[in-house]
């Protein structure tokens, strides 16, 4: 009898709703009495998203931090893989980092030691609605991080258009119509904060060997793309399912006569860990200003730092904006920066700085 773990991963840019997503499946899997295995890959030296899932869920995870498991951290996926599958969890999953190429993870699992140990059941990538459509200019110096962008939307079979809230349907239009552009075959779903049918998404997902899910296994369809669409296909309305025996694609097959460049994950992104010193503390104002004062493009920041009006609360900005969030974090806090033609020097010395100034206001 096949005994193959089923496994699901999670792909889409920085900020576009993974861990969100990850923490509805999680919860669902607790609710369906299942065990899973947690890998997540994380580029900073300091783990935030994994934080959040062990204080949301309470289930142990397997991390891969400071670098891209396509790239640096390839050689730890392996024995990282190896480890949770002693465990002998129930279900697999697996969050990538925001410059990750899911099809090699994909590959990866298709290969020995694991093709018959993984059962790759969902490939799921989410994209940002509201600025999924600057990415290759704002990128474009960048090409193989636009490449993997890419990539992520071509390498899945199920993709989620979050953050449906925060823009027009006319820019939703152009959004859909580019990720047909990429992928005439994935299913697609329109969600607000990840908001997916987490138990449909998982059924089955517990019984080991089960195939993937057929046409006829599930009622849940993708939303319609654009009938006048260019892209557009005569099946619109696609099941919420993986597709069975659909090769990889591992290249970027985005653009006609485009020279493939390898499959890099990204070059010009690097993250850097900013620790807040002991009893230091700040205000949510003075720590968007000097985000807002470093030179180069900030992508995502996150981390746990000491609000002087509101304690230790969870950081996070992504498209521009700040979410808080009260945390038990215990400690003095740091926040991770990623970001493109940053100076890690630079921003450290501003940010002692800050609480130097801060300090010498309130020593007499």
């Amino acid at each position: 009898m096949d005994t193959a773990i089923p496994a699901v991963w999670l792909s889409g840019f920085l900020g576009s709703g993974k861990t969100t997503l990850l923490v509805k499946l999680l919860k669902e899997a607790a609710n369906k009495g299942l065990r899973p295995g947690i890998l997540m890959n994380e580029l900073g030296k300091q783990d935030v998203d994994g934080m959040i899932l062990q204080e949301e869920t309470g289930f142990p995870i397997e991390k891969l931090l400071d670098g891209c498991v396509c790239c640096s951290k390839k050689e730890e996926l392996t024995q990282s893989l190896e480890t949770i599958l002693h465990t002998n969890p129930d279900l697999l999953f697996i969050e990538l980092t925001g410059v990750a190429n899911p099809a090699e993870i994909s590959e990866l699992l298709s290969k020995p030691p694991f093709k018959d140990r993984i059962n790759l059941r969902h490939k799921i990538t989410l994209l940002d609605a509201e600025h999924a459509l600057e990415y290759s200019s704002r990128f474009s110096a960048d090409k193989a991080l636009v490449q993997t962008l890419q990539q992520q939307l071509a390498a899945a079979d199920l993709i989620l258009v979050n953050k449906t809230d925060l823009v027009s349907e006319a820019k939703l239009s152009k959004v859909m119509n580019l990720v047909r552009k990429h992928n005439l075959a994935a299913a697609i779903r329109t969600t607000r904060y990840a908001e997916v049918d987490a138990g449909e998404l998982l059924r089955d997902c517990g019984q080991t060997g089960a195939s993937p899910l057929s046409a006829a296994d599930t009622g849940i369809q993708a939303d319609p793309v654009e009938k006048d669409s260019e892209h557009a296909v005569s099946t619109a309305r696609r099941p919420f399912h993986v597709l069975p025996n659909r090769p990889e694609q591992h290249g970027p097959a985005f653009s006609a006569g485009q020279k493939q460049t390898g499959s890099a994950s990204y070059t010009g992104v690097k993250t850097f860990t900013l620790p807040c010193p002991a009893g230091g503390s700040v205000s949510r104002l003075e720590l968007q200003q000097f985000l807002e004062t470093l030179q180069g493009q900030i992508l995502r920041a996150k981390g746990y730092v000491n609000l002087a009006d509101a304690g230790v609360c969870l950081m996070q900005y992504a498209g521009g904006r700040f979410t808080w969030e009260s945390s038990k974090y215990p400690g003095a806090g740091y926040v991770v920066i990623i970001g493109f033609m940053l100076d890690p020097d630079i921003a450290a010395s501003a940010w002692a700085e800050l609480f130097r100034k801060k300090q010498s206001q309130i020593t007499p």
